[in-house]
């Protein structure tokens, strides 16, 4: 795997360990997805880990690589798309 990408997937599963859900749980994630061949790659192969075979059954999102960085209002546009998901 590629460098990185060990410790998302570990943080990954920590959050979701936090949460008391398991892959199968997971139904929609909004990427950081910046449009980068590194960080796509290394986000990618990150989920590939900590979401085993349903990572590619589960609905993602990435609002930078859609629209640009907002910086600070990053948290607000992840969020809308989130809700959006929802619906």
């Amino acid at each position: 795997m590629d460098q990185g990408c060990d410790e998302l997937a570990r943080a990954m599963m920590l959050a979701m360990q936090d949460a008391g859900v398991s892959p199968a749980d997971v139904d929609y994630v909004n990427l950081h997805g910046t449009s980068t061949l590194l960080n796509d790659r290394i986000e990618t192969n990150a989920l590939k880990l900590a979401l085993n075979c349903n990572s590619q059954l589960i609905p993602m999102s990435a609002t930078k690589s859609q629209v640009g960085h907002p910086q600070g209002a990053s948290g607000a546009a992840g969020l809308g798309a989130a809700l959006c998901a929802m619906r």
